[in-house]
């Protein structure tokens, strides 16, 4: 993303990329019964210079670690069609993390910045599905963690 980019041009880019997503699922929806009433959850970041610009849609989240406070920047939908945008600094060293509820279940959060720091330092976030995993995860799981360092 340009480092120029201004806050309404980095949400006009966030908007139309989840427009062109819901539309692809409503079309196959439309196209295959099997499909009807399928939704998803979203959770997105775009960081422009020092600023991040988020978008969750459901109930992915997305949290920020820094030193040893977790902050959870998202709030839960219990309808998809909710949309919720902020943007925060992110300063130096500060971690998120992007996830979906297959993760965020099974998070213990006071644990979380270890978990992350482990995760950095091995370049893998396996430990952190491992630990979901063994607290009895059974759903899917999609992660993604960012860090400025």
């Amino acid at each position: 993303v340009n480092e120029e980019m201004s806050e309404s041009a980095a949400k006009a880019v966030i908007f139309s990329a989840i427009s062109a997503a819901n539309a692809k699922v409503y079309s196959m929806a439309k196209e295959n019964p099997d499909y009807h009433g399928m939704g998803t959850t979203l959770v997105l970041a775009v960081v422009v210079g020092e600023n991040m610009h988020i978008v969750n849609i459901g109930d992915s989240r997305i949290y920020m670690a820094e030193k040893k406070a977790v902050k959870q920047l998202t709030r839960d939908h219990t309808l998809v069609q909710d949309i919720d945008y902020q943007m925060y600094e992110l300063k130096k060293e500060s971690i998120v993390l992007l996830c979906t509820d297959g993760l965020s279940n099974y998070l213990e959060i006071e644990k979380l910045p270890e978990l992350l720091k482990n995760c950095i330092r091995k370049e893998s976030l396996a430990d952190l599905i491992d630990f979901a995993n063994d607290q009895g995860g059974s759903d899917n799981i999609t992660a993604v963690m960012l860090y400025r360092k």
